[in-house]
């Protein structure tokens, strides 16, 4: 087991906070006691959003689930050496415990793992549903940062696409959210960031 500080990835701006705080806010009325979620290419975004809801008194699970990078590994500078997501879904039984601990008591981290540039099939998609599920059980939101084809989100109870400003016009956006539904994810709507 071990751990890391997240203090340096929670350093924001009172105003940027308290947006990520309201957000955090609706997305908990929304799931109405459902106890998964994702967001579709939040990145840091969806982190903070995580955060903010363990700031609401709730134990929260954050798992990296965006298998096109490892957005997290680089942040903490800890080499591809870390089990996670990836690491899980192709030998269950050799991942051994991928949950790392952080400084704030109650808020956990699922890495991505080694992606070494694999894709997911059918078997490890029915994993990654395995994995969502097993630890809603445990913890009273687990928040899923899932890659642009919504791999991990279409298992979760609901989802939202965050993108910025200037990555999706508001048709782009809108018709990306539709594929999504199709794919089997509960959009509830679209987060730009400016």
């Amino acid at each position: 087991m071990f751990s890391v500080n997240i203090d340096k990835l929670i350093d924001v701006s009172s105003a940027e906070m308290d947006t990520y705080k309201d957000l955090a806010e609706n997305v908990v009325k929304e799931l109405n006691g459902e106890k998964t979620f994702s967001v579709v290419t939040g990145g840091m975004g969806a982190f903070k959003l995580a955060y903010c809801v363990h700031l609401m008194g709730k134990k929260v699970l954050f798992i990296d689930a965006d298998i096109s990078s490892d957005v997290f590994v680089g942040k903490y500078k800890l080499g591809k050496n870390i089990a996670g997501v990836m690491d899980f879904l192709r030998d269950v039984d050799k991942a051994g415990n991928i949950v790392c601990h952080t400084n704030k008591e109650g808020f956990d981290i699922i890495f991505t793992g080694n992606i070494d540039g694999d894709s997911l099939n059918t078997d490890n998609e029915m994993i990654m549903k395995g994995l969502i599920d097993s630890y809603s059980k445990v913890y009273d939101l687990v928040l899923v940062d899932s890659d642009i084809s919504g791999t991990a989100a279409k298992y979760s109870s609901a989802a939202v696409l965050m993108v910025d400003e200037n990555q999706f016009s508001e048709d782009e956006a809108e018709d990306y959210t539709e594929k999504l539904e199709a794919l089997g994810c509960n959009i509830l709507g679209v987060i730009l960031n400016e």
